[in-house]
């Protein structure tokens, strides 16, 4: 009998034993979480001080996945939303708003600002089978469901379901809120050209197309303004023929009044081809050409001028 109660106590002593070494292990494991997720943090603050706003937003979400909290990731959104990653910031915001935690001042803030942003962003909930993962812009590998903000404009979401098939949705956002069920049997198997971004070795053919037209346009503003300056002369020539005759030949001074008036028409029209041709340039995407070129000369830069009769183009290479 004592030998029994003797084996009892023991197992409840190892018994106890492993439980304090776990609970023991526990804290040890979420302190070390802790002061990782402190360090993050104190590190997107510090970056967020230089003005380093996407270092910063990318410490302070790392330190609320450890660390989970209101505060930190509405700390993430306003580094974002001084960005140029809105959606990103509008994600950010939300989820700081969802989670709670926050002050009276950063929920009336967030709130706010979140308003703002989603006057130029697509509101989209997306649903999918349980396990499915979704990839599109900055949302990578993310569970379902959720609600996330993308751009206005045409969108191919990337879905791995948890049978290990990859399909691919389009998406469609604008001011309305969208809501979209994305089952296995209605997306594309290959959606390569669609979902990957074009091969920077490659120049694109939309931007190509656009420097060609840009060229070509800027070639007609120099036309015109060759047959401008031809104008200009046959009229200052036929302006002094009349000047010589006294004033008295009607025939120069009608020539000289039309060459002077059809010059001017061709000085706009050189002006309004040169500035065209110069935004096509300018606004045309960029290669991965001109990205090496930019790398290396970073000074390199034209400029487009418009006078009173003149077109004029200037660069610094």
């Amino acid at each position: 009998m004592d030998k029994s109660r003797a084996r009892r106590s023991r197992s409840i002593a190892t018994l106890l034993l492993a439980a304090c070494v776990a609970l023991s292990t526990g804290t040890v494991a979420a302190q070390d979480k802790g002061a990782e997720a402190a360090k993050l943090f104190e590190q997107g603050s510090h970056a967020f001080e230089r003005n380093e706003f996407a270092a910063a937003a990318m410490a302070f979400e790392a330190a609320h996945k450890l660390l989970p909290h209101g505060a930190t990731i509405y700390n993430a959104a306003l580094a974002w939303d001084a960005t140029a990653e809105k959606a990103r910031a509008a994600d950010a915001f939300l989820e700081a708003i969802t989670f709670g935690g926050l002050t009276d001042t950063q929920l009336a803030d967030a709130s706010r600002k979140l308003k703002n942003l989603e006057r130029t962003l697509g509101r989209v909930e997306m649903r999918a089978p349980i396990g499915a993962r979704v990839t599109v812009l900055h949302l990578h590998d993310a569970a379902v469901p959720l609600r996330t903000h993308l751009p206005f404009g045409s969108h191919i979401v990337r879905v791995d379901y948890a049978d290990g098939t990859t399909r691919y949705h389009p998406v469609q956002t604008s001011a309305d809120p969208l809501s979209v069920e994305m089952r296995p049997e209605a997306g594309a198997v290959s959606s390569e050209a669609a979902s990957r971004p074009p091969d920077p070795a490659t120049p694109s053919r939309h931007g190509s197309t656009q420097r060609l037209a840009g060229w070509i346009t800027l070639g007609g503003a120099a036309a015109f303004s060759g047959a401008a300056i031809f104008l200009g002369l046959q009229g200052w020539s036929a302006r002094d023929e009349f000047v010589d005759s006294g004033a008295t030949n009607q025939d120069a001074h009608d020539r000289a009044t039309s060459y002077r008036t059809w010059a001017n028409v061709m000085w706009l029209g050189a002006g309004l081809a040169g500035a065209a041709g110069g935004a096509l340039l300018l606004t045309a995407p960029s290669t991965k050409t001109d990205q090496t070129r930019a790398g290396s000369s970073r000074g390199a830069g034209m400029t487009l001028g418009l006078g009173a009769g003149s077109v004029s183009l200037s660069g610094r290479f």
